[in-house]
């Protein structure tokens, strides 16, 4: 399942969650489908699952607050019209070196998103990341980052096994309008610290 390409518009669903996304309160279904099944959702089901960050380390966690901070950072002070992408193999050691702005772009590439072309670092985007920086120096912005990753991975098991369920729901209702016996289950592969995505869906036509 790829978060970046999949989506739920015209994706079939089964009809279980078709019912439930009518109950909810909104102008139509395909509404509902935008405003929940949507590609933050999808992502959210797709992270790692929480078995394998109850095992990371304290120093772990620090730099990877670090890194998901900056990465916040370098899209929130671009245009519009712009994206970027993050040097492979560099990674922050210490938050306090990257006070400096000129660390920060070593880090990552400016780029338009039209023609994928590099840009050069401006000036208005230092303002805005030094502005950004002294927002969050009392609280520790990579803390905060860390914090919410912890939330999300307490929420993408509960993401995940609507996909799951909603899947297996989905060949239910197929076998039952084609009038054919099927039973549907899951089975898990491998360990989820090997791979987050370890289910396989499993249907056996029945005599």
């Amino acid at each position: 399942m790829c978060s970046k390409t999949l989506k739920f518009r015209n994706f079939p669903l089964s009809e279980a969650l078709k019912d439930a996304l009518h109950i909810v309160q909104s102008d139509t279904v395909e509404n509902n489908y935008v405003r929940y099944l949507n590609r933050p959702f999808l992502r959210l089901a797709c992270q790692q699952t929480s078995k394998r960050w109850s095992k990371c380390s304290s120093q772990y966690h620090r730099l990877h607050g670090i890194e998901m901070f900056l990465r916040a950072l370098a899209e929130a002070i671009i245009d519009e019209n712009e994206t970027v992408h993050k040097f492979k193999g560099r990674k922050p050691l210490t938050f306090s070196l990257l006070i400096d702005f000129k660390e920060f772009c070593q880090l990552y590439e400016l780029r338009d998103k039209t023609t994928n072309a590099t840009l050069p670092w401006r000036a208005e985007h230092e303002k805005r990341y030094k502005a950004f920086l002294a927002k969050y120096e009392n609280c520790d912005g990579s803390k905060l980052a860390e914090g919410l990753t912890c939330l999300q991975t307490t929420m993408q098991k509960m993401c995940e096994n609507l996909v799951l369920y909603d899947r297996l729901c989905y060949m239910q209702e197929l076998g039952k309008n084609l009038q054919i016996r099927i039973q549907v289950h899951y089975e898990k592969l491998l360990d989820e610290e090997l791979s987050p995505r370890c289910h396989v869906l499993i249907a056996k036509k029945l005599r």
